[in-house]
């Protein structure tokens, strides 16, 4: 759809790291650790544009301090690496960007407490799903 774009694909391929147990008692560390990095690699195959960057987040940013972006979905589950997109993304965001925060209401209150703490005093959209949605002006 959008041939002059890059596609940046953040993940660990071995679950979450970094859970807090206090912030993040429905996820502990490595929950969701079956994701086969082959087969996603397959489902993007016809994208050239597309970048992967697999290992922890933030760590899989280096390199990319001077990337602009235009739409960037979180969807981490626990606290330490939303707060880590949180300061990643948001000064990066292009104007009219968004941001689409997953399980913002559901079983991931380190999700909303990360948002909160990283962002204060911004507002943010909410759909009929657990997202929050954020538009930069």
């Amino acid at each position: 759809m959008f041939p002059t774009k890059t596609l940046h694909l953040f993940d660990t391929f071995k679950g979450h790291v970094g859970s807090d147990p206090t912030k993040d008692p429905e996820h502990p560390e490595h929950t969701f650790n079956s994701v086969d990095e082959e087969d996603v690699r397959k489902l993007f195959h016809s994208l050239p544009g597309t970048q992967f960057h697999v290992g922890p987040f933030p760590e899989t940013t280096k390199g990319l301090e001077a990337t602009r972006f235009s739409f960037v979905h979180v969807d981490m589950d626990i606290y330490k690496p939303t707060l880590a997109a949180c300061s990643f993304f948001f000064p990066r965001l292009l104007p009219n960007a968004v941001m689409v925060f997953d399980d913002f209401k559901g079983n991931c209150p380190g999700v909303k407490a990360a948002i909160k703490e990283a962002l204060p005093g911004i507002t943010l959209l909410f759909a009929k799903t657990p997202q929050a949605i954020l538009l930069k002006e």
